[in-house]
């Protein structure tokens, strides 16, 4: 089997599946006759009228709905179906906060109210509140054991959370008779995680006969063996969908994640355009299509997909940690800022929040706001990577030796930490220490020669040793990893003149004076894109 190559956005794949369920499980939840049967003391009209408020959502008009609904709220405050339906369209009016109240109070009113319990377990997934969400669907399951629904989200939810025996014990106490096929894929990843991949084979077959019942089947059965490394197996049972239905959009994700597997990255993202042609509003399609840009160091693209799903989520909170991600190392480091604020404000005791605001505020040289923020980050996250980030607000504070310690910190936790040596060079450098600076700039761009801060301050360094050789190399590497930055060209003129290559010294030098003429005017004009980061303006290199 061809072995699935894992990437940075895979902890997203739950959260995203979580959130795109909800829409279709509250219209489902609408229509289920116990969630609308009538509570002690609600009146025959208004159990009726109930119904003709349901309609109203199916059909989208909410705003009718609502105004309908609150003449029954009134007259009876006690009635636990109107209120869990309350809630569900502030669900729908993306007022969260009102709707898990609602929900609650039904409860109250109702505590048996299975409707309301998968309501709020449904509000708490979406939310990434997996525990709470696990809460709610067992008490749901506790009133009523044989509501398949119930069952499944309870097993999904297991599996989610990494309890996958647990996952087993619920889907297999649905009688095998009234067990749909949707409770395969589930089953499929639990085994997986369990080391007994056998299991799989059987279920395997039973997705095939269940193919023609359930279109949807495949590609989840196909994205739980690609995710598992079965690329080949996935690309298979693929075909064989494609054969007996039209490709619909999930088919065409998953066909792009065994593209992406294979490596077939460029046909991967036409897939992916493919799917956005179908779904102008998948934002699981850029998402998708933003982590193959990533993978590619397109990092400006990858910012562009990533606007564009946000667009659809504005506070989905991966999507906004991988855009303040991505726009720090396309050199946007003042939209980075603005991106990490948006997400520290959504999770302000998020460690990875806290890391990348701290790293933002830094790269933008925001030295008096990134010190608290950086503070905050090593109580949260005693990590090298912390570390490092705290000792470089400190070196721009000029406190040397505080951020010589945290820098020695991040090296004892991970001693090939490539920016701990970075800006234990840098601190060298400030004390004097030419020859201590060079060897910590080596092992840097020994391990990254794209390193350009690092080969920028080799490259200076090197000057100032009269090694000019030395300076050559180092300065000819930063231009061809980043032309678009002034001083590099600059930097490289002087070493080329010292040498005594005019001519490449002149056309280094006219390189630079175009370059700072542009990024001048971008300024005089009132650019947000920020200026790249230069030898002098030491920055943080996101992890």
């Amino acid at each position: 089997m061809t072995p699935l190559l894992k990437n940075r956005f895979s902890s997203a794949a739950v959260a995203q599946i979580l959130r795109v369920k909800l829409s279709v499980v509250l219209i489902l939840a609408l229509c289920d006759p116990f969630a609308l049967a009538a509570t002690a003391g609600q009146s025959p009209e208004n159990s009726a009228a109930l119904k003709r408020i349901q309609d109203l959502v199916d059909h989208n008009q909410i705003d009718a709905a609502e105004h309908q609904l609150w003449d029954i709220v009134t007259r009876e405050p006690e009635n636990a179906s109107a209120i869990r339906l309350l809630g569900s369209i502030r669900v729908m009016q993306k007022r969260l906060r009102e709707a898990e109240a609602l929900f609650k109070r039904s409860l109250v009113l109702t505590p048996n109210f299975t409707a309301a319990y998968r309501d709020l377990g449904e509000l708490y997934a979406m939310q990434g509140r997996r525990d709470e969400a696990k809460t709610a669907f067992s008490k749901a399951h506790d009133v009523d054991p044989g509501d398949v629904k119930t069952s499944l989200e309870l097993g999904s939810l297991y599996r989610d959370t990494g309890e996958f025996q647990h996952s087993i014990e619920i889907i297999e106490s649905i009688p095998s008779a009234q067990r749909p096929p949707a409770a395969l894929p589930i089953l499929a990843s639990d085994y997986f995680a369990l080391k007994q991949p056998e299991k799989v084979a059987a279920l395997a077959l039973s997705v095939r006969r269940g193919a023609t019942i359930d279109p949807s089947l495949v590609p989840k059965f196909a994205r739980v063996l690609v995710e598992n490394g079965f690329v080949d197996d996935a690309e298979d049972l693929l075909k064989i969908a494609s054969e007996r239905q039209k490709s619909s959009t999930e088919y065409l994700m998953v066909l792009a994640r065994v593209q992406e597997a294979q490596g077939q990255l460029r046909l991967a993202e036409g897939t992916l355009t493919r799917v956005t042609r179908l779904d102008p509003k998948s934002f699981d399609a850029y998402f998708q299509a933003a982590r193959l840009a990533s993978k590619q160091n397109d990092f400006k693209r990858e910012s562009a997909l990533l606007t564009s799903a946000l667009e659809l989520r504005p506070d989905d909170a991966e999507a906004l940690r991988h855009l303040a991600l991505a726009r720090m190392r396309a050199g946007s480091a003042a939209q980075a800022v603005g991106t990490a604020r948006q997400l520290y404000s959504l999770q302000p005791d998020d460690p990875d929040a806290v890391y990348l605001l701290a790293a933002a505020l830094a790269n933008q040289a925001e030295w008096h706001d990134a010190r608290p923020i950086a503070e905050k980050l090593v109580k949260l996250r005693d990590d090298a990577a912390a570390h490092v980030v705290f000792g470089m607000v400190l070196l721009n504070d000029g406190d040397i030796e505080g951020a010589s310690q945290q820098v020695e910190r991040a090296l004892q936790q991970n001693p090939g930490e490539t920016e701990a040596h970075y800006y234990k060079g840098v601190i060298a450098r400030q004390r004097g220490d030419l020859p201590g600076a060079i060897k910590e700039m080596e092992i840097v761009v020994a391990a990254n020669p794209q390193h350009v801060l690092a080969q920028g301050e080799l490259g200076t360094l090197s000057l100032q040793i009269g090694d000019l050789e030395g300076a050559r190399k180092a300065f000819e590497q930063t231009v061809a990893v980043r032309p678009d930055v002034p001083e590099n060209h600059y930097q490289l003129a002087l070493a080329y003149s010292r040498l005594g290559l005019q001519d490449k010294a002149r056309e280094q030098m006219a390189e630079f004076q175009k370059l700072r003429k542009a990024v001048d005017s971008a300024r005089a004009q009132g650019s947000s894109a920020g200026d790249p980061p230069s030898e002098s303006k030491p920055t943080a290199q996101p992890h």
